[in-house]
């Protein structure tokens, strides 16, 4: 009953990756609350690991705005952009 149809999460992804910045998109949630869709990308468009905290909040409201006129039927959406994991570091001998 409130299935989302594949062909608007592969949308969304394209949007999302279309974002400059967005190095890959993991996880990507729509689902339907009443007649308004819903996203969620949490811990999902990754962005480089050297950018200032202001350069990645950037990427994620560009991310954000693309996905809110990408889906007209979207309500809202929430981007996070989190940073590939860092090297573990050695330890000493």
């Amino acid at each position: 009953m409130d299935a989302v149809d594949p062909a608007l999460v592969d949308s969304a992804d394209t949007a999302l990756r279309d974002v400059p910045g967005v190095l890959d998109v993991g996880a990507l949630r729509l689902r339907w609350v009443g007649h308004r869709l819903h996203a969620e990308t949490a811990a999902a468009v990754v962005v480089d690991a050297h950018l200032s905290v202001i350069e990645a909040h950037q990427i994620a409201v560009n991310a954000e705005h693309r996905l809110l006129h990408t889906l007209p039927q979207l309500g809202s959406v929430t981007v996070h952009t989190p940073t590939p994991p860092s090297p573990p570091v050695p330890t000493p001998r």
